[in-house]
C-alpha cells in the first residue's frame, strides 16, 4: 500500500460511432412507450367509434322469459312471462351524437399522437445536435487548446527557471 503509483496512463478517447438520426427516427414506435400507448388509445377509439356507428344504424332486439314462484298465492303458484323489445336508433339522435363525439375524440387522439411524435423527433434531433457540438468542442479542446496550454506551461516554467517569472504565474499556467 505504500508503493508509489507512478505516472498516470495517457487516456485516449475514441469517439463513439455516430448513428444516423433518420434511422433512429424509424424505430421510435418500437422504442418509446408513450407512442405505443397513444397508438393503443387510437385503436381503442376506432373500435369504440365502430361500435357506436353500428348501434346508431342497426336496431337491437331483446328477448326475455320470466318465471315467478308465488308461494302465498294458492291459485297460481307459478307465473310465467315473455318479453320482446326492439329499439329504433334512427328515431333518436342520441346514438348519432355519441358517434360524433367519438369521432371528435378519435381525431383529438390522432393529433395527440402526432404531437407526441413531433416532440420525440425534436428531442432526438436536439440530442443529436448537442452530441455533435460536444464532439466538436472535445476535438477543439483535445487537439488545439490542450497543446497550447502545454506550450504555455513550458514557456512559463522556462521563464520561472531563468528567474523572470514568479510562482503565482507558474501556478496560473499550471492550472
Amino acid at each position: 500500500p505504500d508503493a508509489p503509483l507512478g505516472p498516470p496512463e495517457d487516456l485516449t478517447v475514441t469517439p463513439a460511432p455516430t448513428k444516423d438520426v433518420t434511422a433512429m427516427e424509424k424505430n421510435l414506435e418500437v422504442n418509446r412507450a408513450e407512442l405505443a400507448a397513444a397508438a393503443r388509445t387510437i385503436r381503442r377509439g376506432e373500435a369504440t367509434l365502430d361500435e357506436l356507428r353500428r348501434a346508431a344504424r342497426f336496431p337491437s332486439l331483446m328477448v326475455g322469459l320470466d318465471y315467478w314462484y308465488m308461494p302465498m298465492n294458492p291459485d297460481t303458484r307459478h307465473g310465467y312471462g315473455a318479453m320482446l323489445s326492439m329499439n329504433l336508433p334512427w328515431l333518436s339522435s342520441r346514438r348519432r351524437d355519441q358517434a360524433r363525439e367519438a369521432e371528435q375524440a378519435l381525431r383529438a387522439e390522432q393529433h395527440a399522437l402526432e404531437s407526441t411524435r413531433n416532440a420525440i423527433r425534436y428531442e432526438l434531433r436536439d440530442a443529436a445536435a448537442r452530441l455533435e457540438a460536444a464532439r466538436q468542442a472535445f476535438g477543439i479542446i483535445d487537439q488545439e487548446l490542450l497543446a497550447q496550454a502545454r506550450r504555455s506551461l513550458e514557456a512559463t516554467q522556462a521563464a520561472y527557471a531563468t528567474g523572470q517569472g514568479d510562482a503565482v504565474t507558474l501556478l496560473d499556467a499550471l492550472r
